[in-house]
């Protein structure tokens, strides 16, 4: 995947099978880690992409809850606009973000 995902409103299966093939061919180094992470934010986005013409509010996913959790985790000020992110606990976040996203899905159905 050389070039970024433009989020298209369209499943991009391309992307699962790259990452099935990606998967299967052992051997997970990080440049493969990484094409995999970024296939599953492409289909994601694309999906997501898919459900802007919806005008339909998302169903309750406990918005105020995970807005807390998130802003506990993310530094509020502009230190992430001065040096490197590395503090910022990234796997917290996206376990935080991802049932989120699977909530405002399953209302898409």
């Amino acid at each position: 995947m050389s070039d970024c995902c433009d989020f298209q409103p369209e499943f991009k299966l391309e992307c699962i099978t790259e990452i099935i093939r990606l998967l299967r061919s052992g051997n997970m180094d990080r440049d493969k880690t990484l094409e995999v992470a970024k296939h599953a934010a492409c289909f994601i986005g694309c999906g997501a992409a898919l459900m802007q013409g919806n005008n339909e509010p998302a169903g309750p996913f406990g918005a105020l809850e995970a807005a807390d959790k998130l802003e506990a985790l993310v530094p509020q000020n502009d230190t992430l606009a001065k040096g490197p992110a590395q503090a910022v606990p990234w796997l917290s976040i996206i376990q935080i973000l991802l049932p989120i996203l699977l909530d405002l899905l399953k209302e898409e159905k």
